[in-house]
Formats: structure tokens, sequence, C-alpha cells
């Protein structure tokens, strides 16, 4: 999970990939051979909320991890997810 936080960071950061091309290029990920990703069910999560959400991959990604470990919310200072109902803002 790691390493698709970087990945986001970097095809937003650097290449200004838009959303709806990193949704695809990390939902290929799930779907392609020879890669494995950890937490596979999670991510998916992750990649549902990002497609709908404001909040970065990295955030959802977080937050769906919380809740599969058996968290009620997963407090964030970050005002774009203050709607989201997984997520209390601080």
């Amino acid at each position: 999970m790691v390493v698709l936080c970087e990945l986001e960071w970097v095809l937003t950061s650097c290449y200004k990939t838009p959303r709806s091309e990193v949704l695809s290029s990390v939902h290929g990920l799930l779907v392609e051979t020879p890669f494995v990703v950890e937490e596979a069910a999670v991510v998916r999560r992750a990649l549902e909320q990002y497609q709908r959400g404001k909040g970065d991959l990295s955030d959802y990604l977080l937050g769906a991890r919380c809740l599969d470990l058996g968290a009620n919310t997963t407090f964030t200072f970050d005002q774009a997810l203050g709607t989201d109902s997984d997520f209390t803002l601080l």
C-alpha cells in the first residue's frame, strides 16, 4: 500500500496525471499479472472511495485499512474528507 501511495503522488505531482488515469492505473495493477497487491480488498474499497470522493488515494487507503482493522473512523485534518462518513475531521 505504501507503494500505491507513492505511485499516486508521483503521477499527480510530477506528471500531472488526471485522477481518472490514476484510478485506472491502480485498478490495472490489481488485475494484471505479475503484480500482487497487498490487501487487495482494502485497496478496492479505497479505489471506490477515491473514485467518488475528493481526498487523495493515500487518504482512502489509510481509511480503508483502519476500518479493516476494526476502527470506527479515521481522524483527519484534511477538509476534503470532512463529509466522508469513514473520516472524522479534527
